[in-house]
């Protein structure tokens, strides 16, 4: 939408905002409409999915810059709820971990729902590592729980 407008401020951003502020509920539907959208031929097809999951994304970083910046915010967004509609279709860990802007989002709790989380705990960027270190027992023990 912004790209296609030429729009000098993102107008999405504002519109998610708006509605996730009006209701949550559309913010679940369409969290999940996406993940439906971005299977074609029986599989998964991961860039589609980051490239329609960063607007979200966007949003509550725009959201949290405007509450920063105003004495009274326009919107009440629920980040924690937001994002873990957004963990709930276990997206890829790129989604976070591409971006620098994304990547505080990896220390909620519900990260671990991240499709390959443990693979973080290795990653090669250091601010990924630290974001997901208060996860990482929690992880292990549910595995080696399940295994016994």
């Amino acid at each position: 939408m912004n790209a296609s407008g030429n729009l000098q401020y993102p107008l999405s951003s504002r519109l998610l905002m708006f509605l996730s502020h009006i209701n949550l509920d559309y913010m679940q539907k369409y969290i999940a409409k996406i993940d439906q959208d971005c299977v074609f031929g029986g599989k998964r097809h991961e860039p589609s999915l980051i490239a329609n999951l960063q607007g979200i994304l966007q949003m509550l970083i725009y959201a949290s810059e405007e509450r920063l910046h105003e004495f009274q915010p326009k919107y009440k967004i629920d980040h924690a709820r937001i994002l873990s509609l957004i963990f709930e279709i276990h997206p890829p860990l790129r989604l976070f971990t591409d971006s620098f802007e994304y990547i505080s989002f990896l220390e909620h709790p519900d990260a671990v729902k991240i499709e390959n989380f443990e693979q973080s705990f290795t990653h090669p960027d250091p601010a990924v590592r630290m974001a997901v270190a208060k996860h990482q027992n929690n992880v292990i023990k549910t595995k080696y729980k399940k295994e016994i």
